[in-house]
């Protein structure tokens, strides 16, 4: 089991499973030990249930656990194939390359947004590689693009300067969650602040983009996805991707 000691107290297990070949990541959640953990994971549920065939989805499987086992008060499980990340050591591509990788993103993005859906829980680790395509893990706080409310949850990492005041996700948040991501591939930089609130200066106030020589190309792009006011930032994917055909590669 493979489980971070928080989420044990929320209910919540994560084991992982090998077989000959493959090894896969099994998704637990317990009923009736933390009523939001609980409705994020059923969230999920519901996505996975409403759009199966999305191309940028990981495959996976639900798994029954309700057996007369230790799982008896668990909702139906998650199971998924280990997939690495899409984002690589960044060296070791060319320029056409990387654009490429960014490229994917915003598609598997664009998909969702086709939906009238946004992720609005993106993070580099919610991005691997399976099969040599992008796909996209962990909807627990998927989210229609329409249905603006204040955020319950985000990682303070990837948020942008509004929602640090209350206002909901919207795609503008969604862009700039992917601008930090970016940023941080391309910097080899993590960014790194103490406290929520040294998270909120460092959004709000501070964030200065510095990248290699060879990668200034993309901090035009990287600005029109961070800028500090969402009305500054790209309007939608489709401008972000016009942004990057102007990247010379």
């Amino acid at each position: 089991m493979l489980t971070k000691a928080r989420s044990l107290s929320f209910g919540r297990r994560l084991y992982q499973l090998q077989t000959a070949d493959v090894c896969y990541w099994l998704k637990v959640q317990y009923q009736g030990v933390h009523a939001i953990v609980e409705q994020n994971y059923l969230n999920e549920l519901s996505f996975y249930a409403a759009y199966p065939d999305l191309n940028c989805i990981l495959p996976m499987q639900y798994i029954d656990l309700t057996a007369q086992t230790e799982f008896a008060q668990t909702y139906s499980s998650l199971l998924l194939p280990h997939a690495p990340p899409w984002l690589g050591v960044v060296n070791d591509l060319s320029l056409r390359q990387i654009t490429t990788k960014i490229l994917a993103m915003l598609d598997g993005l664009d998909e969702l947004a086709q939906q009238g859906l946004i992720h609005a829980d993106l993070k580099q680790e919610h991005l691997v590689d399976w099969q040599g395509q992008l796909k996209l893990l962990d909807f627990e706080q998927i989210q229609p693009i329409a249905q603006i409310q204040p955020h319950l949850s985000a990682t303070p990492r990837y948020m942008a300067p509004e929602l640090f005041h209350g206002e909901g996700k919207t795609l503008q948040t969604e862009l700039y969650a992917l601008g930090i991501i970016i940023y941080e591939w391309l910097s080899g930089q993590r960014l790194k602040a103490a406290t929520y609130q040294d998270w909120a200066v460092l959004h709000c106030q501070s964030l200065n983009l510095e990248l290699p020589a060879r990668y200034a190309g993309f901090l035009a792009l990287l600005h029109g996805l961070t800028a500090k006011l969402k009305s500054a930032r790209f309007a939608d994917i489709q401008a972000v991707k016009q942004a990057i055909q102007q990247i010379n590669c």
